[in-house]
């Protein structure tokens, strides 16, 4: 099972523009049946992530993400990734 929860807002800027800050927490819960033990959590992970989008409406929009994985876990190193999104309408 993997539960993702994203808490974004838009503000609106001066010419139709928009800015969207945003953060993200995931987490993965193993439930197979091979487990013995429920508070065994060697199988879940965790990551949490932030970012922002800016789109000006017709032209295009950028993004900018950063997430860490393995938030909390103490048995595997954490790890950091990045994404830069540029995209733009084709006409």
């Amino acid at each position: 099972v993997i539960l993702t929860p994203k808490v974004n807002h838009s503000f609106s800027l001066e010419g139709g523009s928009t800015l969207e800050p945003f953060v993200t927490y995931k987490r993965s819960f193993d439930l197979s049946a091979v487990r013995k033990e429920a508070a065994d959590t060697s199988f879940d992970a965790a990551s949490a992530g932030a970012g922002v989008t800016y789109t000006k409406p017709d032209a295009y929009s950028l993004s900018v993400t950063a997430d860490v994985d393995n938030v909390g876990m103490t048995a595997e190193p954490q790890s950091l990734s990045s994404k830069f999104q540029l995209s733009v309408p084709i006409r």
